[in-house]
């Protein structure tokens, strides 16, 4: 593998000069270079190119955020993260349009180095590069439309709480892990990470998420008319159920209350790679949905034959680009297929059959392909024998919704 090319704009040469000494006394094989200016950063780029490009949110001739933007446009491969010393609505809604990742700055030398590790650490997985650049360029993911409506009439309201706001936000994935990957960027420098919605908000603040979604409109509605053969709500209701379903069997389990959270967001986003590539690359994505459908065929099998990947690979790199923890991308990447991992890892392992078991009920009510469940994997790391517990969680959690619903 080429060495790690990785480019640095900051218009303060003492600091360059110090950040070229700490990575040089770190081994890191990086090949690094700096610029001083936004201009100076583009001649680099159409010159040799990069993997990373970290940049100052305020250069001499440029916003951080409009550079950002132009390597969007002419590499979109590019590893993006933004250095901001300000907390305002224009460096937080870079994040969700510029930039894959926000630091705050200074930033100490091993977060930096972390987080550019773990997002490139996926690029040796995923052998796409047409998908991959779907990934890169993608800002946000579209909000369900009734969705989106309740939540900008909730923050029209005078007295508009957080903890409704959470509540609306976490029925939909998108507006989930975009606020997610926001207030667990090291820029809100909080001292564990936020895995609920809920705790999110109340974090971010209102004010702030107001601006974002009403003023800014970084969020958009998703478009029905764009989705020919491809029922929204319904994923979006099997991932709600999915993510209740994990979250209980996590409990059984005697997970601790992060845990919870986190398997509920491992839930609630393993199928997000299904939106990306449907407002990605919407007539290759609807051609593999179709191949399904007409030949019975389970969806990953569709997708490796038409794309060559999976909608759980496509998800899992998007929020290891997003600076997601390692647990949660693995669970997602391995949803399917968890053999594919060397280390055993219970959220991997419920997330897989409770995927699995939750098809089971489809497959019995509705004629959908079965998944087949990994039992050698679950053996092996010592969870074959809870599998039946696990069923009647799942059974328990998804009868009582049906109950609710009558």
């Amino acid at each position: 593998m080429l060495d790690l090319q990785v480019l640095f704009v900051d218009d303060d040469a003492q600091l360059l000069k110090s950040l070229a000494r700490l990575i040089a006394s770190r081994r890191l094989g990086w090949v690094v270079r700096f610029a001083r200016t936004g201009n100076e950063a583009l001649q680099i780029l159409d010159g040799q190119g990069c993997d990373v490009i970290v940049t100052d949110a305020s250069l001499s001739d440029m916003r951080g955020s409009v550079l950002l933007d132009q390597f969007k446009q002419r590499d979109p491969m590019t590893l993006r993260i933004l250095l901001t010393e300000q907390v305002d609505h224009k460096s937080i809604s870079s994040l969700l349009k510029s930039a894959h990742q926000l630091l705050a700055k200074p930033c100490p030398l091993p977060q930096f180095v972390e987080a550019v590790e773990c997002a490139i650490a996926l690029r040796s997985l995923y052998m796409n590069e047409a998908v991959l650049r779907v990934v890169h360029r993608l800002e946000h993911l579209p909000v369900v439309p009734r969705i989106y409506q309740e939540l900008t009439q909730e923050l029209r309201k005078e007295d508009c709480a957080p903890n409704s706001l959470g509540a609306i936000i976490t029925r939909d994935m998108g507006l989930t892990a975009g606020i997610l990957k926001l207030v667990n960027s090291p820029f809100f420098g909080l001292s564990r990470r936020v895995e609920s919605p809920r705790q999110a908000v109340s974090f971010i603040g209102v004010n702030i998420l107001k601006g974002l979604v009403i003023y800014e409109k970084i969020f958009k509605a998703l478009d029905p008319a764009k989705y020919p053969d491809f029922d929204v709500e319904k994923l979006w209701a099997h991932s709600q159920d999915a993510a209740r379903c994990c979250k209980a069997v996590i409990k059984h389990e005697g997970g601790t209350a992060q845990e919870l959270d986190s398997a509920f967001s491992a839930g609630l986003l393993h199928d997000i790679g299904k939106i990306v590539l449907a407002e990605g690359c919407p007539e290759d994505y609807f051609r593999t949905l179709r191949k399904s459908q007409s030949e019975n065929l389970p969806l990953v099998e569709a997708e490796v034959a038409e794309l060559g990947i999976t909608h759980a690979e496509v998800g899992a790199y998007l929020l290891g680009l997003w600076g997601f923890p390692d647990t949660l991308v693995r669970a997602i990447a391995d949803h399917h297929d968890p053999s594919r991992e060397d280390r055993p890892a219970l959220m991997s392992a419920v997330l897989h059959s409770v995927d699995v078991l939750m098809h089971d009920r489809y497959v019995r009510s509705s004629g959908y392909c079965s998944h087949v469940l990994d039992h050698e994997y679950l053996s092996r790391n010592g969870w074959g024998d809870r599998l039946e517990q696990w069923r009647e969680i799942v059974d328990m959690e998804l009868d009582n919704d049906i109950a609710q619903e009558d």
